[in-house]
């Protein structure tokens, strides 16, 4: 029976042991990897929806002469900005107006309303003297409930034009 070439029980139980360690190790490795993936681009979703809110904001502030938020107020969901384009020929009134719906930042710009960014589970306004204050809640569905990115945006207005 020495000539017999063969492996005992212990080896076969040993090496398939050892094959699981390996497969459990590799396994978890593939699970992190497409966990943290996945984790990055929601980031990348939520930073990419935030900043198209700010761009818009952005802009509209520095445009705006007036505000529907009271100076110093508590802080709202929804603001109005308002200003004149002076032409050559006329003036020209432009409004705009940004409000939530759902989890959608609508932007209705002289009476047509776009959507800026998706994903926005909260927005505040508020005012003191020129200055604009936005804090945007952006958590999207899938996001990890326990982590908000909540980021505040300070925007100045234009100077009164009589100053």
């Amino acid at each position: 029976r020495a000539s017999q070439g063969g492996f005992t029980l212990l080896e076969v139980l040993a090496v398939m042991g050892i094959s699981a360690i390996i497969i459990t190790g590799i396994t978890g490795l593939l699970y992190q990897e497409y966990r943290e993936t996945n984790l990055a681009k929601t980031e990348v979703s939520v930073a990419q929806e935030t900043w198209q809110a700010v761009r818009w904001l952005s802009q509209d502030s520095m445009m705006a002469a007036t505000t529907d938020l009271v100076d110093c107020a508590a802080a709202t969901a929804n603001a109005s900005l308002s200003w004149v384009a002076h032409t050559e020929f006329a003036d020209i009134p432009h409004a705009v107006t940004y409000r939530l719906s759902g989890d959608d930042l609508l932007r209705d710009y002289d009476g047509k309303v776009t959507t800026v960014a998706r994903e926005i589970s909260g927005i505040e306004f508020s005012r003191d003297d020129r200055k604009i204050t936005v804090s945007i809640l952006c958590e999207p569905p899938w996001w990890n409930p326990t982590a908000q990115t909540k980021t505040t945006y300070y925007f100045s207005m234009r100077p009164n034009e009589e100053n």
